[in-house]
């Protein structure tokens, strides 16, 4: 099968979309944990869209489910960071909680749950990675 670039395709923006019960309370949480802004929207949308404060960045969009959460997400985030107990700590502080980390020096990473229980990763950069 050929690329996508091969067939003629491109893509423009990759955005990731989080279930919420609450939009506006986890559209805060996401918002104050990473420095997003929340897009004001002219229509009566349910979904709040978050920009982020880099371009390199994704956008997020917190989108309205009627059911809790059950199980394990079969996708998450995982943020790289350069200071993951700082981080840690913030998220905590914003409601998150701390679910298990790898002790893998070479892997290192903390998952954790937002405050409706989606689980996202602080995964420590690695040395050769950081300040590029």
């Amino acid at each position: 099968m050929r690329t996508p670039d091969e067939a003629g395709l491109s893509i423009q923006v990759i955005k990731v979309c989080v279930d919420a019960n609450d939009v506006p309370a986890l559209a805060r949480f996401w918002g104050d944990l990473l420095g997003y802004r929340t897009r004001e929207s002219t229509s009566n949308a349910t979904w709040l869209h978050l920009e982020p404060p880099s371009p390199n960045l994704p956008p997020l969009t917190i989108q309205p489910v009627p059911e809790g959460k059950a199980g394990k997400n079969r996708l998450h985030l995982d943020v790289f960071v350069t200071d993951p107990d700082g981080w840690i700590a913030r998220a905590e502080s914003l409601g998150a909680t701390k679910l298990w980390s790898s002790e893998d020096p070479d892997d290192w990473f903390q998952v954790l749950a937002d405050p409706e229980g989606n689980e996202f990763c602080f995964c420590r950069l690695p040395a050769s990675l950081a300040g590029s």
